[in-house]
């Protein structure tokens, strides 16, 4: 009972001919520009994230602060990825690609600025 089940569901969603045909999927060069540019857009992202890592014993050092608000930065990325990464899903369902990689750019731009701009000493 349980494979005539299975073959009900099946032929109810698909029909019959087309579960035999197999999926032809059609090769573009620009998926490799797109590619690309991902891997670029991730690389930095992951850079941002990582160059402040060492660096956290000599920031509670210059700015007198404990260990664990120097590390609040990192933990701060940690949270904020999985709400920021639905949304970007939401984009891409939306708008489509190019304007979603302009804006996860842009914001990625803009909160390494916010990062290093937070206190007036990284200024000078």
């Amino acid at each position: 009972d349980i494979e005539k089940l299975d073959n009900l569901i099946e032929e109810s969603l698909v029909g019959k001919d087309e579960l035999k045909k197999p999926v032809e999927y059609k090769g573009v060069r620009y998926r490799w520009v797109v590619l690309t540019a991902l891997f670029l857009a991730l690389f930095a992202n992951g850079t941002i994230y990582g160059f402040f890592s060492p660096l956290m014993v000599v920031c509670t050092e210059v700015y007198g602060v404990q260990l664990w608000v120097a590390n609040f930065t990192l933990v701060i990325y940690m949270i904020l990825y999985f709400p920021m990464t639905l949304l970007s899903n939401k984009s891409l369902d939306s708008w489509g690609i190019y304007p979603s990689f302009v804006i996860g750019a842009g914001a990625n731009i803009v909160g390494a600025w916010v990062r290093l701009l937070i206190n007036h000493h990284f200024i000078w």
